[in-house]
């Protein structure tokens, strides 16, 4: 930053380890990288990720009957038999994640970047968030 290569020190996290290396080594580094990473991270943002992924790749969707659900309920599926009882802790997005063990995390969806968070906490509860 004091030789004015980069702009702004957040501006490294756009660069691969290659590309900070020649920043830092030779002073060589093409700013319009940095620039199109940051505008296709804002776009990557708004996406909605599929519910459902298999392993091949294929993409499964369905609708849920609800119908039967009480006005005001809150709606899961459950994967694993059992009881367990703990502070519920709606956790939105991984980087907001203030946990302690006896915690049962509660969410919309994961991805792999989460499992860390898994065997830090009680018990998951995935909820279906509808809107009409």
């Amino acid at each position: 930053m004091k030789e004015g290569i980069i702009k702004d020190k957040e501006d490294i996290y756009y660069l691969t380890l290659e590309e900070f290396r020649k920043a830092v080594n030779h002073g060589n580094l093409d700013y319009q990288i940095i620039i199109k990473r940051k505008e296709d991270y804002e776009t990557y943002k708004k996406l909605t990720p599929p519910r459902v992924i298999t392993s091949e790749g294929e993409i499964i969707s369905g609708e849920y009957d609800t119908g039967t659900i009480p006005q005001g309920a809150l709606v899961g599926i459950p994967v694993s038999s059992g009881v367990i009882e703990g502070r519920a802790r709606v956790i939105l997005k991984l980087e907001d994640a203030v946990i302690d063990k006896e915690d049962i995390l509660v969410t919309a969806f994961t991805d792999p970047s989460w499992t860390p968070l898994f065997i830090s906490v009680k018990g998951i509860l995935f909820i279906l968030f509808f809107l009409n």
